[in-house]
């Protein structure tokens, strides 16, 4: 007679049972943005965390074109681009009035950067309004 497997589960496997949905806001917040300024926020994944994704919404006004740029990058990109190396994105809106953000992350510990640049324009300043966060299993 076998005896059956009665619910015995893998670590692995219990964690998401069991994981529980995280939420921080990364940005709620209107700001300005001086010609040729950014800002960034950083955040960070957790170790353990699953379904990493940043979520939400940015408007720009000002200027010309009521433009800006967002970008999501890892902290080694983060570097690189404030020095103007060739980098990689997790997200990147080019040059626009708004935006939605819908972002999945790799379930990887790690820092992050949520940056709005204005690098772009050498004389007119902008105003960004933004909701985002971020939201992850642990």
């Amino acid at each position: 007679m076998n005896k059956s497997d009665s619910g015995s589960s893998s670590p692995s496997t219990l964690r998401q049972l069991v994981a529980q949905p995280r939420t921080e806001v990364l940005s709620n917040a209107e700001f300005g943005l001086s010609a040729a300024q950014y800002r960034y926020t950083r955040f960070g994944v957790p170790q353990n965390a699953g379904a990493v994704r940043v979520e939400g919404t940015f408007s720009a006004t000002g200027g010309a074109g009521n433009d800006v740029e967002a970008y999501i990058f890892s902290n080694d990109d983060f570097v690189n681009w404030q020095n103007r190396h060739r980098v990689r994105t997790f997200y990147n809106s080019g040059r626009v009035t708004q935006g939605t953000l819908e972002v999945t992350l790799p379930p990887i510990a790690g820092t992050y950067y949520l940056v709005f640049n204005n690098n772009f324009s050498l004389l007119s300043a902008k105003t960004v309004q933004t909701s985002i966060r971020l939201h992850f299993n642990l």
